[in-house]
């Protein structure tokens, strides 16, 4: 059903590896999903993909180099020479956009086009995410080059595509600006790792962002025997929520991105 938009989709799409050294000296790793979103080098991804940053800086006056604070940092936005040192974001939407410095725009030539906002997004329809859960990152901090190195078999990442249908959309209280958030609810969850991806249809029309997963109670709670005991356990659906286009189209119209828009 996405095999033939996948093609496309796949071209703006890439990972982004967070990593993290602590003063403990522990060596972490995580990955998310960031669009290209036009040959001027804007990109887009989810604000919480950017928790280690807002950490490391809220960090530098009050840490005083606790083990459990974060000593070095480092964003690998899919290649070696991309970088991006400004970020613009809105928590509440969980929207964060930057611009890769020395952007090459003879390496891109696909970027998304977003739903036109006007078109009704019925529940049922199918929709797809795109990112790249199931990696295991491994890797070290090299003191002496004051650098993170990634392991042997962590590049390539590869795609994972996730199928699934609209089922509702949801609002969230944004109480700071006095206004609700959209998210498109999804049947499927969202996977680590597709934070900040694309959410789109079979035409390759990006709906939303993968956000965050959320999880519904189903109300009834089987019980499970783990030796002599019996245990009760909550059972719930895990369904995918991500920032409806609206959301998207209107942050970047107000920061003055560049964007493709669909005719309907």
């Amino acid at each position: 059903m996405f095999a033939k938009c996948l093609k496309e989709v796949q071209q703006y799409t890439y990972p982004v590896i967070i990593s993290r050294q602590y003063y403990n000296g522990i060596v972490e790793f995580g990955c998310g999903t960031f669009i290209i979103l036009n040959d001027e080098g804007w990109i887009l991804t989810a604000t919480h993909i950017l928790n280690t940053l807002f950490a490391y800086n809220h960090q530098k006056e009050e840490c005083n180099a606790s083990p459990q604070c974060i000593k070095n940092y480092s964003y690998w936005w899919g290649f070696d020479n991309m970088s991006i040192s400004t970020y613009v974001c809105d928590e509440a939407r969980d929207i964060a956009i930057g611009k890769i410095e020395n952007f090459n725009k003879d390496f891109f030539n696909v970027y998304p086009t977003f739903k036109n906002p006007n078109s009704e997004l019925l529940p049922g329809t199918s929709l797809c995410k795109l990112g790249f859960p199931f990696h295991e990152i491994i890797g070290t901090y090299n003191e002496e080059q004051h650098s993170f190195e990634l392991g042997n078999g962590t590049l390539p990442m590869t795609f994972f595509p996730l199928d699934g249908m609209c089922t509702r959309f949801v609002y969230k209280k944004d109480n700071y600006n006095n206004r609700e958030i959209k998210f498109v609810e999804t049947s499927t969850p969202g996977l680590r790792g597709q934070s900040g991806g694309p959410v789109f249809d079979r035409n390759g029309h990006v709906w939303a962002m993968q956000s965050y997963t959320a999880h519904l109670p189903l109300g009834f709670n089987p019980s499970v025997s783990y030796g002599n005991h019996q245990v009760h356990e909550h059972q719930f659906l895990n369904v995918g929520h991500g920032t409806h286009v609206e959301e998207i189209i209107s942050f970047l119209m107000d920061n003055g991105v560049s964007f493709q828009i669909s005719e309907e």
